[in-house]
C-alpha cells in the first residue's frame, strides 16, 4: 500500500476504499474465528471439569462405602478380639498380663503404622491417576488445536492465492492507465510552467524585470512545445502579458523616481521632528531631576517630622519653616513638570521613530513627578501639622504666661492683687483707655470679693473682659461726639500710644542686646564642655574601667552645669518672647531677634545633648567590656564547680548545700577552694575572690579587684545563696533550630517542642556525651515557655545549635525598669525603679511568659 498505491493515479481513491473494505472484512473474520475458538475451548473445559467432578464424586462415594464396610468389619473383629482378650485376661497371671499388654501395644502401633502407610499409598495413587487424566486431556486438546490451526492455515493460503491473482490483474490495468496519465500530466505541467512564468512576468518591477524576462524566454523554449492543444492560445496570451509588463515597469520607474523625492523630503522633516523631540525629552528629564532633587531635599529636611522624633519646639519650628519654604519650591517645580508634559506631549509624539522611546520616558517620568509631588506634599503637610501641634499645645501656656507677665508688670506692690490704681494703670498701659471713675468703681464692685485686697490672677481674664466692655462703651461715646471732638480724642490717644510704644521699644531693645550677648558668651562654655567630652571619648579606650568611671563623672558634671545654665538662658529667652508678644506693635521688629535667640538656644541644647550622649556611649562601652570580662571569669568558675558536682552524680542546684558548712547561709572563697581540692580540680584562688568582689556590681575593675583579692584572706570573701546561684548559672543561646526532648538519648526520646534561633536556655546539667550519636547534649529550661528538656549543642556534621550567652542584653532605646512584672500592663502609672540608658547592659534573670 505504501509503495504501490500512490502510483495508481485516478484509481487511487477507488482502490483505497476497496482495500479498506477487504481489510475490514479479513479483520472481522479473524476476530470471529478467535472468538469461536475461545468459546469451543471454554465449552471443552467446562465439559471436562464436569466429567471430572462427577467421577470424583462417584469415587468418593465408593471409597466412603468401602471405608464404612471396612470399619464395620474392623469394629466387629475388634469386639471379638476384645472379648477374647477379656477371657484370656481373667485366666492369665500378672506377668502374662503385662507381657500381653506390651504385645497388644506393639501390635496396635504396627497396625497404626500400616494403616498410615496404606493411606499414604492410596493418596499417592489417586494423585498419580488424576495427573495422568489431566495429561491425557491436555494432549487431546493440544491435538485438536493443531488440527484446527492447520485448517486455518490452508484457508488463509487459499485466500492469499486468490488475492494475488486479483492484485496482478489490477496492477496491469493500473500500469496502462498510468502511462496515459503521465502524458496528460506532462501537458499540464508544461502549461502550468508557462502560466507561472506569465504570472511572474505580470508582477515584474523595475528591479527584477530583466531577470524575469530572461527566465521566461527559457521557459518558452523548453515548455511551450509540450503544451499540446493549448500551444496557440498560450502563445497569444504570452504576447499580451509581455507587452503589459513592459508598459507597467516603465510606469513604476517614473513613480519610484517621484517617491524617492517625496521620501527625501519626509526624511528631512523626520530628522527635524526627532531633534525637537530629543530636546524636549532632555528638557523634561532636566525638569524632573530638578523637581526630584528639591523633593528629596525637602524629604530629608522633613525626616525628623515624618519619623515622629521628639524634637524640641524651637527645633521643630525651625525645621517646619525650612520644609514649608523648600516644599513650596518643590511643589512649584513638580507642577511645572506636569504642565510641561501635558503641553508638549503631542509635539513629543510627532517623531514616529522615537515614539516608543518617548512613550517609555513619559511613562517613567509621570510616576517620578507624582512621587516627588507626593513626597513634597507629605513633607509640607507634616511641617504644617508640626507647627499646628506646637501652636495648639503651647497656646494655653503662652496665654497663661502672657497673663502672668502682664499681671506681675502691673502688680507694683507685689502682693498678688490689683487695686484701683493698678487696674487703671493696666487699662491705660495695655489698651490706652482712661477708665472713668464710675466704670472703675463698677469693675471693682463686680470682680473683687468682699474683704479681698483686689483682683487676683485667677480673675485676671474676667478683668480683661470687663476692660473690653469699657472700651466698647468708650467707642460708643466717641460715636456720639462731633467730628471735631472725635478727631481731637483720637489725636490724644495716638500720641499716648506712641509714647508707650517708644518706651517699650527702648526696654525690649536693651533686653534683646543683653540676651544676645549672653548667648554669644554661652558659646564658649558649650565649646569647653564639648572639648571635655570629646577628650574623654578619645581617651576612654586607653583607660581602665575605674579611670573611665572617674573621668566620666567629671565630664558629665561639666555638661550638667552647662545644661543648667542653658535652661536659665532658655527661660530668659522665653520671657523675652512673652514680652515681645505683649508688645503688639513690635512683633514684626523683634521677630528676627526672637527667632535667632530660640534657634541658638536649641542648637546649644542639641550640641550639649550630643556631647552627653558621646560621654555615655564611651562609659557604657568600657562598662560592657568590664562586664564581658566578669562573665567570662564567672563562666570559668561555674564550669569548674558544675563539673565537680556532676562527676559526683549531683546537680548544679545542690552546689550551695554541698559546699556550705552545716547550717551556714553564706559561702566563702575558702569553702570553694576546699571543695575544688576535694575533687582534685585546680583553679586560681584569686579568680574566685575577684568573682565574689564583682558579683554585686556585675563587672570587673581590674586593678581594684586584683588588689583587693590579693590583699585579703580567702575567708573574708563570701556570698549568700542567691548571689552564689547567680554566679554558677549558665545560659546558652539558640543559633539554629534544635529539638527539645525528654531524655538524653536522641533516638527513642519524645520531642517536647522545637526551639527557634534567638531563644535562651538555662543549663541545669551538662554538657554530657550522648553515647549513640557521640554528640554533646545539655539539660535545661527554655526561658520562652519554661519547658524543661535535653538539647544538642552541636551535631556530628559540624552544625552548631547552642552557644554560651544570652543572659546579657544591651539597651537599644531608653526605657524604664519596673519593680513587678504586673506593672507592665499599665506603664503610664507603673512605678519605675530606674531608667535604662541606651548602651547599658542588663543581666536577664527570667523572661516573661504568656
Amino acid at each position: 500500500m505504501k509503495t504501490q498505491l500512490p502510483n495508481t493515479g485516478s484509481q487511487m481513491e477507488v482502490l483505497k476504499g476497496e482495500a479498506d473494505r477487504v481489510f475490514g472484512f479479513a479483520k472481522s473474520y479473524v476476530e470471529q474465528l478467535k472468538e469461536k475458538s475461545q468459546k469451543d475451548d471454554k465449552r471443552d473445559d467446562d465439559s471436562r471439569r464436569k466429567t471430572d467432578d462427577d467421577k470424583s464424586k462417584d469415587d468418593d462415594k465408593a471409597r466412603d462405602d468401602k471405608k464404612r464396610q471396612d470399619d464395620d468389619e474392623a469394629k466387629k473383629r475388634a469386639d471379638e478380639e476384645k472379648k477374647r482378650r477379656e477371657d484370656e485376661r481373667q485366666r492369665e497371671t500378672p506377668e502374662e498380663a503385662r507381657a500381653r499388654r506390651e504385645a497388644e501395644k506393639r501390635k496396635k502401633e504396627e497396625d497404626m503404622r500400616k494403616k498410615e502407610e496404606d493411606l499414604q499409598r492410596r493418596r499417592a495413587e489417586k494423585r498419580k491417576k488424576e495427573q495422568e487424566e489431566l495429561d491425557k486431556l491436555e494432549e487431546k486438546k493440544r491435538a485438536e488445536r493443531e488440527v484446527k490451526r492447520k485448517e486455518d492455515e490452508a484457508k488463509r493460503a487459499e485466500e492469499r492465492k486468490k488475492q494475488d491473482e486479483i492484485d496482478k490483474k489490477r496492477q496491469e490495468e493500473e500500469e496502462k492507465k498510468r502511462e496515459e496519465e503521465n502524458k496528460v500530466r506532462r501537458e499540464q505541467q508544461a502549461t502550468l510552467a508557462v502560466l507561472r512564468g506569465l504570472q511572474k512576468l505580470s508582477e515584474a518591477n523595475p528591479d527584477n524585470f530583466e531577470a524575469l524576462k530572461a527566465e521566461f524566454e527559457g521557459i518558452m523554449k523548453t515548455e511551450l512545445p509540450d503544451t499540446g492543444a493549448q500551444k496557440e492560445t498560450l502563445k497569444a496570451e504570452v504576447d499580451r502579458v509581455f507587452g503589459y509588463a513592459q508598459q507597467f515597469v516603465e510606469q513604476l520607474r517614473a513613480q519610484q523616481k517621484q517617491a524617492r523625492e517625496v521620501e527625501q523630503q519626509r526624511q528631512e522633516k523626520r530628522k527635524e521632528q526627532e531633534t525637537l523631540t530629543k530636546s524636549l525629552l532632555e528638557e523634561m528629564q532636566k525638569l524632573v531631576s530638578e523637581a526630584e532633587a528639591l523633593s528629596e531635599k525637602v524629604g530629608q529636611l522633613a525626616k525628623p517630622l515624618l519619623a515622629a522624633q521628639s524634637l524640641q519646639d524651637a527645633e521643630c519650628l525651625r525645621v517646619s519653616n525650612s520644609v514649608e519654604k523648600d516644599g513650596k519650591s518643590a511643589l512649584t517645580a513638580c507642577s511645572t513638570c506636569a504642565e510641561f508634559i501635558e503641553q508638549k506631549r503631542m509635539a513629543i509624539f510627532e517623531a514616529e521613530a522615537l515614539r516608543e522611546e518617548s512613550s517609555t520616558q513619559l511613562m517613567a517620568a509621570q510616576p517620578r513627578v507624582q512621587a516627588a509631588t507626593r513626597l513634597a506634599a507629605e513633607a509640607v503637610t507634616a511641617a504644617k501639622a508640626g507647627k499646628d501641634r506646637i501652636s495648639h499645645r503651647l497656646a494655653p501656656e503662652v496665654f497663661a504666661a502672657r497673663d502672668s507677665c502682664v499681671f506681675k508688670a502691673y502688680d507694683k506692690d507685689g502682693d498678688g492683687f490689683l487695686d484701683h490704681v493698678e487696674i487703671g494703670a493696666y487699662a491705660k498701659g495695655e489698651f490706652q483707655l482712661d477708665l472713668p471713675p464710675s466704670c472703675l468703681e463698677r469693675i471693682v464692685r463686680q470682680l473683687v470679693p468682699k474683704g479681698a485686697r483686689g483682683i487676683s490672677l485667677a480673675s485676671f481674664q474676667r478683668l480683661r473682659t470687663a476692660v473690653g466692655i469699657a472700651r466698647h462703651e468708650a467707642r460708643g461715646r466717641a460715636q456720639q461726639m462731633t467730628q471735631e471732638e472725635r478727631e481731637s480724642l483720637e489725636a490724644q490717644q495716638k500720641t499716648a500710644r506712641e509714647a508707650v510704644l517708644s518706651e517699650r521699644r527702648e526696654a525690649l531693645t536693651k533686653q534683646s542686646v543683653s540676651l544676645l550677648e549672653s548667648i554669644k558668651g554661652f558659646d564658649d562654655k558649650v565649646k569647653t564642655a564639648e572639648e571635655g567630652g570629646e577628650h574623654f571619648r578619645h581617651g576612654a579606650a586607653l583607660l581602665d574601667v575605674g579611670q573611665v568611671l572617674g573621668r566620666a563623672g567629671g565630664a558629665e558634671a561639666a555638661l550638667q552645669s552647662a545644661g543648667r545654665e542653658l535652661a536659665e538662658l532658655q527661660a530668659r529667652v522665653s520671657a523675652f518672647r512673652m514680652d515681645a508678644l505683649r508688645a503688639g506693635g513690635l512683633r514684626g521688629e523683634l521677630r528676627s531677634e526672637v527667632a535667632t535667640m530660640g534657634t541658638s538656644a536649641a542648637l546649644y541644647g542639641s550640641r550639649l545633648g550630643a556631647a552627653a550622649a558621646a560621654v555615655v556611649r564611651a562609659k557604657q562601652g568600657a562598662l560592657c567590656k568590664a562586664c564581658e570580662r566578669y562573665d567570662a571569669l564567672r563562666l570559668e568558675v561555674a564550669g569548674k564547680l558544675r563539673a565537680c558536682i556532676e562527676s559526683r552524680s549531683g546537680k548544679a542546684v545542690d552546689l550551695f548545700q554541698v559546699i556550705a558548712r552545716e547550717g551556714a547561709d553564706r559561702i566563702s572563697a575558702g569553702d570553694i577552694q576546699r571543695f575544688l581540692a576535694e575533687n582534685q580540680t585546680e583553679l586560681e584562688p584569686g579568680k574566685i575572690r575577684r568573682v565574689f568582689i564583682a558579683c554585686a556590681r556585675g563587672f570587673i575593675i581590674e586593678e581594684e579587684d586584683s588588689r583587693r583579692a590579693e590583699s585579703a584572706d580567702a575567708e573574708a570573701f563570701s556570698v549568700g545563696r542567691e548571689d552564689f546561684m547567680r554566679i554558677i548559672r549558665v545560659y546558652c543561646k539558640v543559633v539554629k533550630d534544635v529539638a527539645l526532648t525528654d531524655s538524653l538519648a536522641q533516638e527513642g526520646g519524645e520531642q517536647l517542642r522545637q526551639m527557634s534561633p534567638g531563644e535562651v536556655m538555662e543549663i541545669y546539667q551538662g554538657p554530657t556525651v550522648e553515647p549513640a550519636a557521640n554528640v554533646l547534649r545539655v539539660h535545661g529550661r527554655a526561658f520562652k515557655d519554661g519547658t524543661v528538656g535535653w538539647a544538642t549543642i552541636s551535631g556530628g556534621q559540624g552544625d552548631t545549635f547552642l552557644v554560651p550567652g544570652g543572659n546579657l542584653c544591651k539597651v537599644v532605646k531608653q526605657c524604664g525598669m519596673v519593680e513587678d512584672l504586673k506593672d507592665l500592663k499599665d506603664l503610664g502609672t507603673a512605678k519605675t525603679s530606674r531608667t535604662l540608658s541606651e548602651g547599658e547592659l542588663v543581666e536577664v534573670l527570667d523572661w516573661s511568659r504568656p
